[in-house]
């Protein structure tokens, strides 16, 4: 479980999945070059006899078993160095987190308040040890488990910087069991998740055992031949699992946190891959009802560059099994005071060209099934590359979000104004919008389309940036939408 201070924290995703992909496809050919050379050798009548069923040995060797550690933990809570911690206190019955730490397992668990309890399996000598983490809230991800230290991280607002957090740094050395501490500062942008409140705990029949662990084995097994592809990016020795009666949720960590579902009444036991990748384990382990909700940051690295997007829900529907996407509201929401917006650091120029406007949702839009802009009214700008000189599959124009209470700003880095769009855009009148001006503004290295426009009193503001669908066009969309409260 590795924590990123870098901008590259969580979205690495696509690196990992890529590299996994090309480890599995050179795997394939060294498989296909072993064979081939097995068969020349068997048709060599000097080869040794010995060597042949020394491979034939290790072509029928069973294969890894990826989910060992489930298995591993359950046969060590349930035994005598886990019975402490089979009680509410301890153990809720929901929420377990592992990881490989020193020579053993890190073991993470939810207790009926919903609070989170941390302990250290050694296995030389064997040992089940009550970790202190000074009852802060800790976020999974967050922690550096290692061979010899273990660092697990709170954060805490800072009170210079409204934009900045204090990261607070429990470290504990495995040796000697000891405890030292530093802080430093941290973006509250790459640590979104500590705005999210942890909810109060309900009701629910409470577990003593740890029999969802065997249960999640026994249904991961079917990955291998289910889904190849996700059986690869799964990371072994990072597994959380949120336990629910009628199912269980399945996180896969590390850099890229891919998502599995147990549906209990399943014959017999498997797994099904869910289609989210990189919402933080910290705003997803918490479920409730029919509804599985991913809240995602919006930002993505699909190759050795970041391009952001507005903040987003995917919801899943456990009855339908089918995904809506929900777009987050960016009035009065203190994560998105200031948004980048684009692809970070692009010094290529672009046009607006058109305008599009309506009083109800009639332009594309990846959120048509969401309640949030069916039928809302909004505006659309539709803008072009003018170049694209780092050649990168996908390309926006550098662009800032930002809103002070009912007014918003959108700043164009490198944007030009088409000939009619500044009598266009100051004229524009639509419902729930307000005041909109454009300026086109020239500095000394650059130059920048600046867009404000206001938002009416009892309307919340949605906003989505997309990449258009025509072939060849290396052009997109931003759209915005007044939705009446």
């Amino acid at each position: 479980m590795l924590r990123m201070s870098q901008l590259f924290r969580k979205s690495l995703c696509f690196l990992l999945v890529l590299t996994l992909l090309l480890s599995a496809g050179c795997g394939t050919q060294a498989e296909g070059t072993a064979s081939s050379k097995a068969e020349d050798e068997i048709t060599d009548d000097s080869t040794d006899t010995s060597t042949q069923q020394t491979a034939s040995t290790k072509e029928t060797e069973p294969a890894k078993d990826k989910f060992v550690m489930l298995k591993e933990v359950y046969e060590l809570l349930s035994g005598p160095l886990g019975e402490p911690y089979r009680t509410p206190e301890y153990w809720g019955g929901e929420e377990i987190d592992l990881c490989k730490a020193g020579d053993g397992y890190l073991i993470g668990l939810r207790n009926a308040d919903y609070q989170m309890h941390y302990l250290l399996y050694s296995r030389h000598p064997k040992t089940l040890e009550l970790l202190d983490t000074q009852d802060q809230r800790i976020l999974w991800e967050s922690i550096e488990a290692f061979e010899k230290s273990i660092h697990f991280c709170y954060y805490q607002p800072s009170p210079e910087n409204p934009d900045m957090l204090t990261a607070h740094q429990i470290n504990y050395d495995i040796a000697s069991k000891s405890y030292t501490s530093n802080s430093y500062q941290a973006p509250l942008s790459l640590y979104w998740e500590t705005l999210f409140d942890i909810p109060s705990p309900t009701a629910k029949e409470q577990s003593s055992d740890f029999s969802c662990l065997m249960e999640c084995y026994q249904a991961l097994q079917t990955l291998r031949f289910q889904d190849p592809i996700r059986y690869n990016q799964f990371l072994e020795t990072d597994i959380s699992i949120l336990n629910q009666p009628d199912y269980a949720l399945i996180r896969s960590g590390g850099w890229s946190s891919t998502y599995y579902l147990y549906p209990k009444e399943s014959t017999p036991p498997c797994v099904k891959p869910l289609d989210v990748f990189s919402t933080s384990w910290e705003v997803a382990r918490f479920q409730s009802g029919t509804q599985l909700r991913f809240p995602d940051p919006g930002f993505k690295v699909p190759n050795a560059y970041v391009y952001y997007l507005f903040p987003y829900t995917l919801t899943y529907d456990l009855q339908t099994a089918r995904y809506t996407i929900e777009p987050v509201p960016l009035l009065h929401n203190p994560m998105l005071t200031s948004l980048p917006l684009g692809l970070e650091n692009n010094g290529a120029s672009s046009r607006l060209y058109h305008l599009f406007s309506s009083d109800k949702q009639e332009f594309p839009s990846g959120y048509f099934t969401s309640d949030a802009v069916t039928r809302a009214p909004g505006f659309s700008l539709q803008f072009e590359m003018l170049d694209n000189p780092g050649e990168v599959d996908v390309v926006f124009p550098m662009i800032t979000f930002s809103v002070e209470g009912n007014q918003a700003t959108v700043e164009f880095d490198k944007m030009h104004l088409a000939d009619t769009m500044q009598q266009e855009l100051t004229s524009l009148a639509v419902d729930g919008f307000t005041g909109f001006e454009a300026t086109e503004v020239s500095e000394e290295d650059t130059s920048k389309l600046v867009l404000t426009f206001g938002v009416e009193s009892g309307y919340q503001l949605y906003g989505e940036l997309g990449l258009s669908d025509i072939p060849g066009d290396d052009g997109g969309y931003l759209s915005f939408w007044a939705v009446k409260e």
